[in-house]
């Protein structure tokens, strides 16, 4: 796959975090299943600086047709917030595309926090699936030394695939 991502240009919208894509498709055999989370190019790579274009190429397995795609950035780095304009694919065998405007921050301190958005493909004829939102409760123990200073993911499995992992870093 050729992997084509425009970084906007409004103030602060480059990169230095690792970013990464994980392709989900549907197969008949095993229903959804995941390339695996690729990364693309190198932290700090100028594709991915305040307006500016990166073009990629990634090997993944056979998935089946795309139902959506991930991308995510890893929050590392001097100044990790990132703000999209767009993601496009395009299959080097089949010459399929598919292209997503986002528009949309990754970011902690940036739009609602998130570091990682996930987009559907979503065909003429078929309705996109709603996002939702979950709110986990956590529950940390009385006992000695229960707390952690760690950083906290959670990943919710579904019918339609996995969420990825999230942090878990807001208290209600």
């Amino acid at each position: 796959w050729e992997v084509v991502v425009e970084t906007s240009d409004v103030p602060g919208a480059g990169t230095g975090a690792g970013v990464w894509l994980t392709l989900y498709g549907r197969r008949q055999d095993t229903g959804i299943t995941s390339s695996g989370p690729h990364a693309l190019g190198q932290p700090g790579d100028e594709g991915f600086m305040q307006g500016k274009t990166a073009t990629h190429q990634i090997q993944v397995s056979d998935i089946g047709e795309v139902v959506k795609a991930r991308l995510d950035q890893d929050g590392r780095g001097d100044f990790p917030a990132w703000h999209v304009r767009s993601l496009s694919l395009r299959d080097l065998d089949t010459q399929q595309s598919i292209a997503w405007p986002l528009n949309r921050w990754l970011a902690h301190d940036e739009d609602d926090g998130q570091t990682c958005r996930e987009m559907a493909a979503v065909q003429e004829e078929e309705e996109e699936m709603p996002v939702l939102k979950y709110y986990v409760a956590v529950h940390t123990g009385t006992g000695k030394e229960a707390g952690t200073s760690a950083h906290a993911h959670i990943t919710v499995y579904g019918d339609h695939g996995d969420t990825g992992a999230r942090p878990l870093r807001d208290s209600l």
